[in-house]
């Protein structure tokens, strides 16, 4: 770990992982602003930055690189979740109309044991293209993102 005397000789303090760099994202500064980092780390890290707190402003470029893979980590996670959903609730609907029989009868089973109803998801569920996702836009060259070194 990182140590504060060591930060004002050598570099900045990252105030995610305590080590010492020279290279760093200010995370109020344009870039830390572009990348939302503050909110990623905030919603994603149960780490609460706020602009008047006394600890670094400062987080290291492999401590960034986590947090944008975890922020599409997450995305991904819940974009699945959306996906998987949708195809259990249209499983659901299929599952029900076949088994209404035409003559208004009783439902029939398709399966020896099963009471009509669906305890399962489908074989596959349809996931989205590559390139597709909102992922493409946090996307990013952090060496492009900076402009100068500190």
């Amino acid at each position: 770990m990182g140590h504060m005397q060591e930060a004002r000789v050598s570099g900045y303090i990252c105030r995610l992982c305590s080590e010492v760099s020279r290279v760093v994202i200010l995370l109020y500064s344009d870039v830390g602003l572009k990348l939302c980092l503050v909110a990623k780390i905030n919603n994603f890290l149960n780490i609460n930055i706020k602009p008047n707190d006394q600890l670094p402003k400062t987080v290291c470029l492999n401590c960034v690189r986590q947090v944008e893979s975890t922020h599409r980590f997450i995305k991904k996670i819940l974009q699945n979740k959306q996906i998987l959903k949708h195809g259990r609730e249209h499983s659901l609907r299929r599952a029900q109309m076949d088994s209404i029989a035409p003559d208004g009868g009783q439902p029939s089973t398709s399966e020896a044991g099963t009471s009509g109803t669906v305890s399962s998801l489908p074989a596959s569920v349809p996931l989205p293209a590559e390139g597709t996702s909102e992922e493409s836009e946090s996307d990013f060259d952090l060496e492009d993102l900076i402009s100068h070194r500190f």
